[in-house]
């Protein structure tokens, strides 16, 4: 009887590691497409933020031209400002009246992937303004027997790897130009 030499990539693991390979290659074909067309930031009106509020911020940023930023903790609503000096103040308010709202939530695609949203808003009109969208990509068991990191894979749009950053979102949202 004459055997042949295994060919593919499972003539390196084995007949039983042959469905690993291709559910890693699934894996990467499906995640480069969604991250290519769907992550990343993505602008749907730009407004002028000047005199305006935003609340939700996890950082207080008052550098894109907001007169107040508005945060509620645990039922506490406070704003926060500048004064002439420019040193921050604090004061208790009874009901969130800015403008813009800054949110985000994490909700699953699927077993292994996890799609990250950051969105700014119209609280007038709840329109969408812009977000971002990152996918978080769940490791295997093959790269979780490889300690190499903790953490999981960050699909941001365009091949790139890593965190779209809460300034690269408002700098693209809040410009010089009207709403139109």
């Amino acid at each position: 009887m004459i055997r042949r030499k295994p060919t593919g990539p499972g003539r390196y693991f084995g007949g039983a590691s042959q469905e690993c390979c291709w559910l890693l290659f699934y894996r990467i074909c499906f995640c480069s497409g969604v991250c290519r067309e769907e992550a990343g930031i993505h602008v749907y009106c730009t407004v002028n933020s000047q005199g305006e509020g935003i609340c939700g911020l996890p950082d207080l940023v008052y550098n894109y031209g907001f007169k107040f930023i508005e945060k509620e903790r645990a039922g506490n609503k406070t704003r926060y400002f500048l004064d002439k000096d420019g040193n921050e103040v604090s004061e208790k308010i009874e009901t969130l009246t800015c403008r813009y709202q800054y949110s985000d939530e994490v909700t699953p695609v699927n077993s292994w992937i996890e799609l990250e949203k950051e969105q700014i808003r119209d609280r007038s009109t709840g329109e969408v303004l812009g977000e971002t969208k990152t996918f978080l990509i769940d490791y295997g068991w093959a790269d979780k027997a490889i300690p190499i990191s903790g953490s999981k894979w960050r699909c941001m749009g365009d091949g790139k790897q890593g965190y779209v950053s809460i300034d690269e979102l408002l700098r693209a949202v809040f410009s010089t130009h009207e709403k139109e």
